[in-house]
């Protein structure tokens, strides 16, 4: 599982990075918004590991990495998946759950940002891609506590005063 591929800018390191770790596919590849930050490596995944399932929002822009990104999938055999709020999928011991998006429109970019929690034997991660406070408030109204507590959080939107809530952390 691979969640965002970072900037275009940083493909060579990346590429090099996961090659180092012997990896050659991924089973899903997640995109959480169509910003450049989050895939403007995607085309990279894409094209040189093969990738069986992508998940991504029902979100577009009009940049060139979302459009090398589209290109790329079009020319792999990975099925798209829009992530949808509850969905669940699973690689081996590796629990994925799809937190958001919520809603189906956002005037933000971001608030599109799908949010996973990935449990791995007794450890629970959550990926909150770049979602703003309206995404982590639409999160608390829809899940438990239970369901959202979590081991280690990734900060939202690298950490912005836009995201991290009070109340969401």
């Amino acid at each position: 599982i691979i969640i965002d591929a970072g900037p275009g800018t940083g493909e060579e390191h990346l590429r090099a990075y996961i090659k180092s770790l012997g990896i050659t596919e991924f089973e899903y590849a997640v995109f959480t918004h169509p910003h450049e930050d989050h895939i403007g490596g995607a085309d990279m995944i894409i094209n040189d590991f093969r990738v069986n399932n992508i998940i991504m929002p029902d979100a577009t822009n009009n940049f060139s990495a979302f459009d090398r990104m589209i290109t790329a999938i079009e020319n792999s055999d990975a099925e798209v998946i829009e992530a949808v709020s509850g969905s669940r999928y699973s690689v081996g011991n590796i629990k994925m759950t799809v937190l958001a998006p919520n809603s189906n429109y956002y005037e933000e970019l971001n608030d599109y940002s799908v949010v996973i929690k990935l449990e791995y034997k007794n450890n629970s991660f959550m990926f909150t891609g770049d979602a703003e406070v309206l995404s982590e408030n639409e999160i608390l109204k829809r899940y438990s506590k239970t369901v959202l507590d979590c081991d280690v959080l990734k900060a939202g939107h690298h950490g912005s005063s836009t995201s991290n809530s009070k109340k969401f952390v």
